[in-house]
């Protein structure tokens, strides 16, 4: 049986983490001042993020048809929601950063 891929599994497991991250910074905005939305949540989400697209995407390439790994769903998975989390800080950012009138 051939071995999974490290960087598909790690990838995955930043993908459930930078989603838990991302619900403590909304409840960190939602229950404190703005100022700590800064603090700690917010950095962390973005770096776990980007790292989990970048695992995600040499996990892909390590579980190719011509790889001796498996693992090629964890990393899809991964690639998936760290794209997500992305998509969706840049998102909240513009509306939590956007004028009011």
């Amino acid at each position: 049986m051939k071995p999974r891929s490290g960087f598909a599994v790690t990838s995955l497991g930043l993908g459930i983490l930078v989603i838990i991250f991302s619900v403590l910074a909304v409840l960190s905005v939602n229950y404190t001042e703005t100022d700590t939305l800064w603090g700690i949540w917010i950095p962390a989400t973005i770096v776990i993020a980007f790292l989990t697209v970048i695992f995600g995407a040499i996990g892909i390439g390590q579980t190719g048809k011509s790889s001796n790994h498996r693992g090629r769903g964890f990393a899809i998975a991964g690639l998936c929601l760290g794209i997500i989390e992305i998509g969706l800080f840049i998102l909240i950012f513009f509306i939590i950063t956007r004028p009011v009138y």
